[in-house]
């Protein structure tokens, strides 16, 4: 069980994540560099109100992981289940925009759930990079670990810590389309070092931050209700 729990953790590491992530945007644009263009502006509209307007706009953050969430699920369940491939097309957008629309509608009524997945899940994706200094036998522990202090954070220091979360995924989303976007039209190599995106990743969660705590204070879950 740790041994396969060992292997999966790459997939928590911001470098495979922006591998799976690129290809995903390239298989749902088909080969189209109009449609390709579209999902990568979409996607960069979304990780630049996440990062610098996260904690402000927090209930339209939960209805966007929601729809995030269904469209995921969507992809898998596709993959999962043999469909004739002259109705794939149909039956995948059919699925993903009912999916996505109970994600959006049921994400804010789960406030507290959401919320300790988010401070969890921007704290492993923070510290992902680090956890390949750990052994392989103990890395699934860190991330489980990570991933409960993240979200026991997000209830104790919930301004701050949802501030950070937002700023780190957000930014971590809008870096991922941009350098995609870089890649597909050669403005960037292909194998470029991931230092690189590193180094953006951080001053633009850093200006994420600071951004944010000096907006004024709102409280999500006021708004929610």
């Amino acid at each position: 069980m740790c041994s396969g729990l060992a292997v999966n953790v790459q997939f928590f590491h911001p470098h495979p994540l922006f591998v799976l992530l690129s290809n995903t945007f390239k298989e749902a644009a088909q080969g189209q560099d109009a449609a390709y263009l579209s999902i990568l502006g979409a996607v960069s509209v979304c990780g630049f109100i996440y990062a610098f307007f996260g904690y402000r706009v927090y209930k339209w953050v939960l209805v966007l992981s929601g729809v995030l969430l269904g469209l995921v699920l969507t992809s898998h369940i596709i993959d999962l289940v043999q469909i004739p491939p002259s109705n794939r097309t149909q039956v995948q957008v059919v699925l993903g925009v009912i999916l996505s629309i109970v994600g959006g509608i049921a994400a804010p009524r789960l406030f507290h759930l959401f919320t300790f997945a988010l401070g969890g899940g921007s704290l492993v994706l923070a510290i992902g990079p680090l956890v390949k200094v750990v052994p392989p036998t103990y890395s699934w522990l860190v991330l489980v670990v990570g991933f409960a202090a993240g979200g026991f954070f997000a209830f104790l220091l919930m301004r701050t810590t949802l501030i950070v979360a937002t700023s780190i995924a957000g930014s971590y989303i809008l870096c991922t389309a941009l350098f995609a976007l870089g890649v597909r039209f050669e403005i960037i190599m292909d194998n470029f070092n991931f230092l690189m995106f590193y180094a953006v990743w951080f001053l633009l969660g850093l200006f994420a931050i600071s951004s944010q705590l000096q907006q004024k204070d709102t409280n999500p879950i006021g708004a929610i209700g």
